[in-house]
């Protein structure tokens, strides 16, 4: 079977090759202030002047098409929401980057497609948005 030009055997390969890696460090990630919900796939750890932050997907459990991205800074051992950032909605799994002196923000933006007739199921679309400056403000 051949998928988006690889070879399901060449996936299978690819996998068992990361699979066999040790993991080297691991830690749980303790949110609070987003009322009940959950928090997905964050960024990797960033400074900013000393301060520790991270981007997060915050959702719902049972309706991820109400997904956020969040900007959490590091209080003792949790991350708590920064109240100088509006969360994006509409926007999952973020992720960064620091390209010469700007800060890049990437997440992926969800988008209800409209429907032809009322009757249609919904449909969704995807696609990588990515933000810059000299800070996630």
């Amino acid at each position: 079977m051949r998928t988006a030009g690889l070879l399901m055997g060449d996936v299978d390969s690819l996998l068992k090759s990361v699979s066999e890696h040790p993991v080297i460090e691991s830690e749980r990630l303790f949110f609070k202030g987003v009322e009940n919900k959950d928090v997905y796939n964050p960024s990797k750890e960033f400074l900013i002047n000393g301060e520790e932050f991270l981007f997060g997907r915050v959702e719902p459990r049972d309706n991820s098409e109400l997904s956020k991205v969040f900007l959490f800074k590091k209080e003792g051992n949790s991350w708590i929401p920064d109240k100088k950032f509006n969360p994006i909605i509409n926007s999952e799994d973020p992720f960064t980057s620091k390209i010469n002196d700007d800060f890049i923000l990437g997440c992926v933006e969800v988008v209800k497609m409209k429907k032809e007739h009322e009757s249609d199921p919904d449909k969704l679309n995807y696609r990588n948005v990515f933000y810059r400056g000299k800070n996630p403000w």
